[in-house]
């Protein structure tokens, strides 16, 4: 087995879809028999061993964020490479590709890019013209410094192709959900007394709220779909899991916060949604909705990249009014709830469990070496 370094600017912890990628892949790796180190930036200067993985965290900076973010990786890299025999370095998200390929070019190691979005594509579709500046040169030309590109999706690979990437170096290693921990026999009967309630029809919606698809969604869901749904089903409720909530509100709907185990609040929901309208990559919570069993209706943005089929495993309408009225329909009809959610957990169950997945990707890095 191999001694592999990990790279990440963002901090590795189960509270957004990034944090969760870099945390089964390392925690799937070392499951494997390697010896992970996993550095990333967090709350506070720590570090924790479990087994063969050792993550190592250093307080984020309050000034000057990417500098020191990017020298902290480099400087801790250093000192995993000189006091281990790194086989491989693997840089979890574009911006943590600077400090990496430095490493690469200082102790001739093996580098992968883990690309969890194309920013060039992300950044052209929530309009940021500086960011899109950036991605364009870390994409376009650092990126092919690495010696293997990953992407979530077939779709992500050709454009990344598309940019001039090489084709035979780009490999689709999507991402997934823990299917035994995320299983639909966990019961909603918790939640549902947490927030006192009994027969209501519980809508969910699933993100960090600061993130701008994310508010976009929150958006959608406050002017088009929730009166429209209100209109049909009354006592219907609207359960928004995720840190940093808007200050808008309404009496159907109810915010949580940070939670430590999503998969609870999802076991409580009769309905999923990703009223998803800008972005990229491929989002976590749908696949955590289909690891639980939950019906759900989507934008076809919010489920890109990932092989589902429409009207069999999700339902996916672009029109607002529709995707009201497909929330109404699943509340009102529990045999098409059932069936589609029943559907969903299979997908998942076949094409998208973390542990098969890292499995190709450690295929991958032994390649690489």
């Amino acid at each position: 087995m191999k001694d592999i370094l990990i790279l990440s600017y963002f901090e590795a912890a189960c509270d957004s879809g990034v944090g969760v990628r870099i945390v089964e892949i390392a925690r799937n790796l070392a499951l494997l028999g390697n010896k992970v180190f996993l550095i990333s930036p967090g709350d506070d200067n720590n570090q924790v061993n479990i087994n063969d993985l050792h993550i190592m965290k250093f307080k984020k900076p309050r000034y000057f964020k990417p500098f020191f973010i990017m020298y902290y990786l480099f400087k801790f890299g250093q000192k995993i490479i000189s006091e281990n025999q790194i086989d491989i370095i693997v840089s979890e998200h574009l911006w943590s590709l600077l400090p990496a390929s430095i490493l690469k070019k200082v102790y001739g190691k093996k580098l992968v890019l883990d690309e969890h979005n194309v920013e060039i594509l992300r950044a052209l579709r929530m309009k940021n013209i500086k960011h899109l500046l950036i991605s364009f040169v870390l994409e376009k030309v650092i990126a092919n410094f690495s010696n293997s590109i990953l992407t979530v999706s077939l779709f992500d690979k050709k454009v990344l192709n598309y940019l001039g990437i090489p084709y035979e170096k780009i490999h689709v290693i999507p991402n997934g959900a823990d299917i035994q921990k995320l299983h639909p026999k966990n019961g909603p009967y918790k939640i549902r007394r947490l927030f006192n309630l009994k027969s209501e029809p519980i809508i969910i919606f699933l993100g960090k709220l600061d993130y701008k698809p994310n508010r976009e969604a929150l958006q959608l869901i406050f002017k088009k779909i929730l009166p429209n749904v209100l209109q049909q089903v009354p006592n219907s409720k609207f359960l928004i899991v995720g840190m940093n909530p808007p200050s808008y509100s309404h009496k159907a709907v109810l915010y949580t916060g940070f939670v430590k185990d999503v998969g609870e609040y999802i076991a409580a929901a009769d309905i999923a949604i990703a009223p998803i309208i800008s972005g990229s990559g491929t989002r976590l919570k749908i696949l955590e909705y289909m690891a639980l069993g939950k019906p759900i209706v989507s934008t076809r943005l919010g489920a890109e990249g990932i092989l589902v089929e429409n009207g069999k495993n999700i339902i996916l309408t672009d029109d607002m009014n529709e995707f009201a009225r497909q929330i109404v329909n699943l509340i009102l009809d529990n045999d098409l709830r059932e069936k589609i959610g029943k559907n969903a957990r299979e997908r998942v169950v076949k094409k998208y469990d973390w542990r098969s997945i890292v499995k190709d990707l450690h295929e991958k890095i032994l390649e690489v070496i």
